[in-house]
């Protein structure tokens, strides 16, 4: 049988790290070390995973460097007012377009308060940045909307709008905003599964049939319940084309798939835990082919090439000999085989 927890766990344990080891670098902790915590006096020490991840995170967007100390960045990220993550997408996207660094200061502002839609049928977050671009041009009905939130989302936008010049513009295209999202939470970039939907950083998350954004094989998910497995996303952008995620960092890789006494040679392009494209490599290049062939061997073993009777009464008078005498044969057996197949096999098969 379940019971109940005997106590709610204390913040610290259950909150993302990442501001916090900011703050750390800043104060001169050392948070490249695996143990930061110890130097603190703290009532309750942060999980030390969540430690390693937050330590990832900024040293993957150049906020602390080698050496642990602050960078230029991750001080402007402190000075900016936001959380990491959306300070760090502001900043990014200033670089990119004046358009895109507002998309990114509506999404940020969008993520720090509460549902701007009423009773909403869509996670889709097009309909919020609608919603928050009409505010603040004066373009808005009141019905349907949380007003205070939406006056506080219009506030923190126009804030950052006035901080680095920024002209507001009526609307975002689709194009913009995806880019923008991309650039605040691509390891969140999400695609669908028979289960619902899994993120680039490996985790499931789940939406409503019924939701317009379910229609849509890839999503980049804003956010969702980050204390369940499968947790309900909250806020997510569809993508429509594509052809956005050929611009990604993926990583490249060749396969070897065996099936019915077929060898397949595949080149897969994946992005963290997901597969983006998948083609066929119908006539690979030799070292290509003999790799995949080596693969395949040490998961299939010798039966593989049709291993049959001879070949057995072959490798017991081998195995006889290396044992009969040890010092002028060696020990060969299927092990051995497969450990050297680039000496007595790969060597002779040509694609």
């Amino acid at each position: 049988s379940q019971s109940l927890a005997l106590f709610t766990p204390v913040e610290i344990e259950r909150i993302e790290a990442t501001d916090l080891m900011l703050e750390l670098s800043a104060w001169g902790y050392p948070v490249l070390s695996e143990a930061p915590w110890l130097e603190v006096d703290w009532l309750d020490a942060p999980p030390a995973h969540h430690l390693a991840h937050a330590r990832q995170a900024l040293q993957g967007i150049g906020a602390i460097g080698r050496n642990g100390q602050l960078t230029a960045h991750g001080q402007d990220i402190l000075n900016f007012g936001l959380d990491w993550r959306s300070a760090h997408m502001v900043l990014h996207c200033l670089d990119i377009s004046s358009e895109m660094a507002v998309t990114a200061a509506i999404l940020a502002a969008l993520l720090g308060e509460r549902d701007v839609l009423r009773q909403a049928d869509s996670v889709d977050v097009r309909l919020r940045v609608d919603a928050v671009l009409a505010h603040c041009h004066g373009k808005f009905s009141r019905e349907g909307y949380h007003q205070g939130a939406l006056h506080n989302v219009a506030q923190t936008v126009q804030r950052v709008c006035r901080q680095f010049a920024l002209d507001l513009p009526e609307q975002v295209s689709d194009a913009t905003l995806l880019q923008a999202c991309l650039a605040g939470f691509a390891e969140r970039l999400a695609k669908r599964t028979a289960k619902g939907y899994t993120m680039a950083m490996g985790r499931g998350v789940s939406l409503d049939d019924t939701d317009s954004v379910s229609r849509y094989e890839w999503c980049v998910v804003l956010d969702a319940h980050a204390q369940q497995s499968q947790g309900r996303v909250f806020l997510a952008m569809p993508i429509k084309d594509t052809e956005v995620l050929s611009q990604l960092n993926t990583d490249v890789t060749i396969k070897a798939q065996y099936h019915n006494n077929v060898l397949r040679i595949v080149e897969r392009t994946t992005f963290g835990a997901l597969t983006v494209a998948e083609k066929p490599l119908n006539s690979p290049k030799p070292d290509i082919y003999q790799k995949a062939l080596s693969d395949v061997l040490q998961t299939q073993g010798l039966g593989l090439l049709r291993w049959d009777e001879p070949c057995e009464r072959w490798l017991s008078r081998v195995k006889w000999l290396g044992t009969t005498c040890p010092d002028r044969f060696p020990q060969i057996d299927e092990a051995y085989l497969l450990q050297h197949i680039d000496t007595w096999l790969l060597a002779y098969q040509p694609p």
